[in-house]
């Protein structure tokens, strides 16, 4: 179902698209970042991005290893919905409910898209240990 939703957007930017001064979209931070995770707990992945489109013609979404979170076994992965500020930043997030071990071995990518190009963001997730209290 996803993958139609993206791929009418892709056909409607290309429709739409002209030659005016429209550029590919950009991430807004690194593109590439590891973030810590705790086992048990919940973990939102931001994704922002400049949309570089006047007709606001840009996809912003997330893939878990290739797939779309809805495509996968489990419901603890979940898109949360799209936002666009003031200024015409696009974001959205991903939701894991609560991380667990199989979380630290996948990869997260944010993909945004408009009439003229692609941009991605790359996340992976590192076990973060959490305090240990010393009763005397």
């Amino acid at each position: 179902m996803k993958q139609t939703h993206v791929t009418i957007a892709l056909l409607l930017c290309l429709l739409f698209s002209d030659d005016s001064l429209e550029k590919s979209p950009e991430i807004i931070g690194p593109d590439r970042i590891q973030t810590k995770a705790h086992l048990g707990r919940r973990l939102v992945l931001d994704c922002k991005a400049k949309p570089n489109c006047e007709m606001n013609l840009t996809t912003i979404y997330w893939l878990v290893n290739g797939s779309f979170p809805e495509a996968l076994s489990t419901s603890r992965i979940s898109e949360m919905e799209e936002s666009i500020s003031s200024d015409g930043t696009v974001q959205r997030n991903l939701m894991l409910k609560n991380v667990m071990t199989e979380d630290l071995s996948s990869t997260y990518v944010c993909v945004v898209m408009n009439t003229e190009g692609v941009a991605k963001k790359l996340v992976t997730l590192r076990k973060t240990l959490g305090k240990i209290s010393i009763v005397k």
